[in-house]
């Protein structure tokens, strides 16, 4: 993961799709890491498998059932309860070398 920059969103963002799409040169090296409760990353999981235009921008897919629901080299989707801190630590720290990495984070809760 050195070398990796990281991108945190939340919500239904559709910036992951808008980087990858208009800004091809900057987002490269670019890994979007998507969090929110499972139940709706599951939802999302079966949207961007199922749209052609989304599915297709991403490389090396990985579907699981837990924690990283769903992995690529450029976008990635954590399912945790995000009450928990401890849990989204770890699922987190699953995909994001914390300290080595320069995490940007966005959500749209205010």
């Amino acid at each position: 993961m050195i070398g990796t920059r990281h991108f945190l969103t939340t919500t239904s963002d559709p910036l992951p799709w808008q980087c990858l799409e208009r800004y091809p040169a900057a987002s490269k090296g670019v890994k979007f890491v998507d969090i929110d409760y499972k139940d709706l990353m599951l939802k999302k999981r079966a949207v961007v498998r199922s749209i052609t235009e989304l599915n297709s921008m991403l490389t090396n897919v990985e579907v699981s059932e837990h924690g990283v629901l769903f992995r690529s080299d450029q976008y990635i989707q954590l399912g945790c309860d995000l009450r928990d801190l401890g849990a989204l630590n770890r699922v987190l720290e699953d995909v994001v070398d914390v300290k080595k990495s320069k995490l940007k984070a966005k959500s749209l809760h205010k």
